[in-house]
């Protein structure tokens, strides 16, 4: 076995050798020297060909207006920007349409808004001036009627035959302008033919005045008047009133 030295005495003789990434050529300067030093300045890179790099979940830096650039686009997706390619958020002093459904609107002003009250057939309440007049009042007379009666039988006839379906309040009032007594009593009816005694009859005397009130409803009333004694002759007047 020949006996070889296993460290060079000699360190001009001695060389390493130091491989890149594909590890087939030596780096190395022009005079076979490899120099190792600190990077103080620009270094330029030149590669040949293209380089692949994957990246997940990059962080960048934060934006800078002096030379990033942000678009907002609309539904069209059209840019929204000025000539210099900035987006320009003002006050709005122009009059603005905008068309909404279900749109809250301010409360409304007597000085400028409208609103119309309709009737049964659709046309609006209003007086000359354009103005709905509400005024606080009281039930207004529907009807009213008025006779004078005189007779001397004691069966009943029976006056004033009234519709009192669509009224409130209705009232029969009697005045005997005689001396005689006079018997007065109210009658109902559903159909204007069948009249009923709503209450029981009552004597008025002479030159007295009552009024008589039906107790129970039905669509027609009337008072009915009879003699007390038959032959006695009587005078009285007689109204019907009734309010809505």
């Amino acid at each position: 076995m020949p006996n070889n030295l296993v460290f060079n005495r000699e360190p001009d003789q001695l060389k390493i050798q130091i491989y890149g990434s594909d590890t087939s050529n030596p780096i190395s300067t022009t005079n076979g020297r490899l120099n190792i030093e600190s990077i103080s300045d620009t270094v330029s890179v030149t590669f040949t060909g293209s380089v692949s790099v994957t990246v997940t979940d990059l962080d960048i830096r934060d934006l800078a207006y002096t030379q990033d650039t942000v678009r907002i686009y609309g539904s069209e997706t059209y840019p929204i920007s000025t000539t210099q390619g900035r987006l320009n958020i003002e006050s709005i002093s122009a009059e603005v349409s905008i068309t909404s459904t279900d749109l809250d609107i301010r409360d409304l002003a007597y000085t400028q808004d409208t609103v119309r009250i309709y009737g049964s057939e659709t046309y609006p309440l209003a007086t000359t001036t354009g103005w709905l007049n509400i005024l606080n009042r009281s039930r207004y007379m529907a009807e009213s009627s008025a006779l004078t009666v005189t007779g001397s039988s004691s069966a009943y006839n029976g006056i004033l035959a009234s519709d009192i379906s669509d009224k409130s309040m209705v009232s029969f009032a009697v005045h005997n302008k005689g001396s005689s007594e006079v018997s007065i009593r109210v009658e109902v009816s559903p159909d204007n033919t069948l009249w009923i005694t709503d209450s029981s009859a009552f004597t008025l005397a002479g030159n007295a005045a009552t009024v008589f009130v039906p107790k129970y409803f039905l669509k027609y009333a009337r008072i009915a008047y009879a003699a007390l004694i038959d032959g006695s002759a009587f005078t009285f007047d007689a109204w019907y009133q009734a309010q809505v």
